[in-house]
């Protein structure tokens, strides 16, 4: 890899809607996504003995450990032959630790070939559990679009049963195991005695930080992103 490589940081509670936006980022911006949830649900739909660990992890709502998040985002990293105009982590790092690993890895890698911008996003932790209540998902690891269900408009019905099914791929919607309250509030709990340390990290290293509100409707939130994105410290 070569270059100057510009990489963002999203920092934000589960149903934030970091991998939404990221999305939109690459769909839009020629960007690049790394979700280590996704990297996490490729073990587990693998069922290798890493997947399975990571599995009764998530469904206890409890945090993955540091070294094996840090073992799946070297060996992404490492498979990336070249990157697009810049990558988001989408769900790394979540703890202090994480994040001394990660300057850690990208240091020996690109040197000083590299720029790290935080977007912490804003959302009241009540809007969190409602979100994440009504989220259903693609059972198509291919596809793993997101909808809700106070949302129908962008879901439709399989034409036999009143199963809701994929608007992008006709496959059928399913709740994750961890959508269900005490795992949301666990997992809130655990993000928030996290992110004030994260955020203090990032302040401490001379990171700037910015805000997002994702309250509002996704397209709001892509162009507030994008406004943001004008004040990054890119190249």
């Amino acid at each position: 890899m070569s270059g100057m490589k510009d990489i963002v940081i999203f920092i934000g509670p589960p149903g934030a809607g970091k991998g939404t936006l990221a999305r939109l980022c690459c769909e839009r911006m020629n960007w690049t996504q790394l979700s280590t949830g996704d990297l996490c649900r490729q073990h587990v739909v693998q069922k290798t003995e890493l997947g399975q660990q990571i599995d009764l992890l998530i469904k206890s709502g409890k945090l993955i450990s540091d070294s094996l998040v840090l073992e799946m985002v070297k060996k992404w990293l490492q498979e990336q032959l070249t990157w697009s105009e810049g990558i988001i982590l989408d769900g790394f790092p979540r703890t202090q630790v994480q994040a001394e690993m990660l300057d850690l890895m990208l240091r020996e890698t690109l040197q000083d070939s590299y720029t790290i911008s935080v977007v912490k996003m804003e959302l009241d932790p009540d809007i969190v559990v409602r979100r994440l209540m009504a989220r259903v998902v693609c059972s198509n690891k291919t596809c793993q679009a997101v909808f809700s269900t106070k949302n129908i408009a962008k879901t439709k019905k399989n034409n036999d049963s009143d199963e809701l099914v994929c608007a992008e791929c006709s496959s059928p919607l399913v709740r994750r195991a961890d959508d269900v309250e005490p795992v949301i509030c666990e997992r809130l709990s655990i993000y928030q005695s996290h992110a004030s340390q994260l955020l203090d990290y990032y302040k401490a290293s001379g990171r700037p930080i910015y805000s997002l509100d994702v309250a509002q409707p996704v397209e709001g939130v892509f162009e507030q992103f994008v406004h943001l994105k004008n004040g990054f410290n890119l190249r």
